[in-house]
């Protein structure tokens, strides 16, 4: 069986999800270095909420996103949590 030509350049999905937090929190708190801190703090608030065995209800998550990035981020949130 064929694999298309595209096969081997095609992002895996969890880049995707990668580059996509890294460009929202980009747009969250401006480039460089302060998107690069940010989209690694929020990628541990939304590991250790997927992996709560009690579960973390959308809403904590939210809290904790927003006590992490602030106001800048309000608008925003409703966003990432869509896409988490």
């Amino acid at each position: 069986m064929a694999t298309p030509a595209n096969a081997r350049t095609a992002p895996f999905p969890a880049q995707v999800g990668v580059v996509w937090l890294y460009r929202w929190c980009e747009r969250m708190v401006g480039p460089g270095d302060e998107a690069m801190s940010a989209a690694t703090a929020v990628a541990s608030v939304l590991l250790a909420a997927g992996g709560t065995a009690g579960g973390t209800t959308g809403d904590e998550v939210a809290g904790q996103l927003f006590d992490l990035l602030g106001d800048a981020a309000f608008e925003g949130l409703h966003e990432l949590m869509e896409n988490r």
